[in-house]
C-alpha cells in the first residue's frame, strides 16, 4: 500500500513538474515576443501584465502543490516508519519462531536419546535374562546329562542282569521246535490295516515269525513269550466271515494281541493245541521261575555256549516286542 501511495505522489509530481516546464517555455516565448516587437509594446505590456498574474496565478499552484509535497512527503516518512515498524515486529515474530523450533529440535533429540538409552537398558536386560536362562538351561543339561550317564549304568547292570539270564534264556531258545509252518499275521498300518504272510516257529513257550523259512537263523521280526498268554480261536469280521470263517485265531496276554490266520480251517486245532501244550510243557518243568523272561534277550541272541543251570532267582522285565 506505501507503495502504491508513493508511486502516485511521483505521478502527480511529475505532472505538476511537466505543467511547470510548460508554463515556462510559454514566458520564455512571451518575453522573446516582446523583445523582438516594440511595436505591439502596448499590447505586449498588457500581455506581460496577464503573463505575470498568469506566473503568479501559477506561482500560487507551485506554492500549493510545494505545500501538498511535503505533506506527500510527511505522510510517506509516516508510511515508512510505519513500515519499519511492521518490519521490526515480523521480525520479532521470526526470531519467536525460530526460537520455538530450536526448542523443539532441542527436545526431539534429548526424547530421541532417552529412548535410545531405555532401548539400551532393555536390550541389556534381556541379554542378562537370556545369560541367566542359558545358565540355567546348562545347569538343567548338565544334571539331564548326570542323569543319563546314571541311566547308562543302570541300564549296564540291566545287561549285566541279561547276561546272567542268558542261561536260563538258553534252556528255552535251544529247545527242540513243536511246530513251524506260514501262517498270516493281521497288522495295522498308518493308512490300511493289512494281512501278512510270515513263517512261524514255537520253541519252547517262544513263538517267533520271520519273514521267510529261510531267514530262521537270523533275528525274528517279532517273539511273543507264551508264559502269561493264551490262544483262542476267534470270529472273522463281519465282511469276511463267509470267506475265512474258522480259519483265524489270536493269541492274548496282559499287554497285547496277536490275530493269525491259516489258510485252511483243519490248521487251527493243531496250532491252538501246539501253543497250548507248548505253555503248559514250560510251566509245569519247573525249571525256570521267571515272572517274564525278556524277549529282547531272544531276538538279539543273548545265547551262550554255557549249560550251567540258574539259580530260581526271580528276575521281571516288560518288553514289548515288534509286531
Amino acid at each position: 500500500m506505501y507503495e502504491e501511495v508513493k508511486m502516485e505522489l511521483l505521478d502527480e509530481i511529475s505532472a505538476l513538474e511537466f505543467e511547470l516546464q510548460e508554463e515556462r517555455e510559454a514566458r520564455l516565448a512571451v518575453e522573446k515576443e516582446l523583445t523582438e516587437t516594440r511595436s505591439r509594446e502596448r499590447a505586449l505590456l498588457e500581455m506581460k501584465a496577464i503573463a505575470d498574474g498568469e506566473v503568479e496565478r501559477l506561482r500560487g499552484e507551485v506554492s500549493g502543490l510545494e505545500n501538498h509535497l511535503r505533506v506527500t512527503q510527511k505522510q510517506l516518512h509516516a508510511a515508512e516508519e510505519q513500515l519499519d515498524r511492521e518490519k521490526e515486529r515480523h521480525n520479532k515474530t521470526k526470531n519467536d519462531w525460530e526460537t520455538k523450533y530450536n526448542e523443539t529440535v532441542t527436545f526431539k533429540d534429548e526424547e530421541m536419546a532417552r529412548i535410545k538409552q531405555e532401548h539400551a537398558d532393555e536390550i541389556a536386560k534381556m541379554k542378562a535374562e537370556m545369560q541367566r536362562m542359558m545358565e540355567e538351561m546348562k545347569r538343567e543339561a548338565d544334571a539331564q546329562i548326570a542323569k543319563m550317564q546314571e541311566e547308562k549304568e543302570e541300564s549296564i547292570n540291566r545287561v549285566e542282569v541279561l547276561a546272567e539270564e542268558k542261561m536260563t534264556v538258553l534252556e528255552r531258545t535251544t529247545a527242540k521246535v513243536s511246530k513251524s509252518g506260514y501262517l498270516w499275521k493281521y497288522e495295522e498300518g498308518f493308512m490300511k490295516n493289512t494281512w501278512k504272510k510270515y513263517y512261524f516257529v514255537l520253541k519252547s513257550s517262544f513263538l517267533s515269525w520271520y519273514s521267510d523259512q529261510s531267514c530262521t537263523e537270523k533275528e525274528p521280526v517279532g517273539v511273543i513269550d507264551l508264559e502269561s498268554a493264551r490262544a483262542y480261536k476267534a470270529p472273522r469280521k463281519e465282511k469276511e466271515k463267509k470267506k475265512y470263517e474258522g480259519c483265524e485265531f489270536e493269541i492274548r496276554s496282559t499287554t497285547r494281541v496277536v490275530n493269525l490266520r491259516v489258510d485252511y480251517a483243519r490248521d487251527v486245532d493243531p496250532w491252538v493245541q501246539a501253543i497250548s501244550m507248548a505253555k503248559a510243557r514250560y510251566l509245569s518243568s519247573g525249571t525256570v521261575n521267571l515272572d517274564k523272561v525278556s524277549v529282547d534277550a531272544v531276538k538279539q541272541g543273548l545265547v551262550g555256549t554255557s549249560t550251567t543251570t540258574k539259580s530260581s532267582t526271580t528276575t521281571t522285565k516288560s518288553t514289548t516286542p515288534r509286531g
